[in-house]
């Protein structure tokens, strides 16, 4: 049986919600203003970089990633 969160342990996922998305706005904005370079694409070239030979299947990359395999296909 599932069990129903407390009104405390819904108010904490809350607000880990709001703070993680504050954050990733806030590297987002960081990172295009100081490099022109969206976190997504930060992301894509910090996993590349670390593969082996700088190459990784789309499979693989989307599954090492924020992004579905169509995401993936459009970078």
């Amino acid at each position: 049986m599932i069990e129903v969160p407390s009104e405390v342990q819904m108010l904490s996922w809350r607000l880990f919600l709001e703070c993680h998305s504050a954050v990733i706005k806030a590297l987002e904005s960081e990172l295009m203003e100081d490099q022109g370079l969206s976190l997504t694409w930060y992301d894509v070239l910090t996993y590349l970089s670390e593969a082996s030979e700088s190459r990784l299947q789309h499979q693989a990359l989307a599954g090492s990633l924020l992004l579905s395999r169509s995401g993936v296909t459009r970078l």
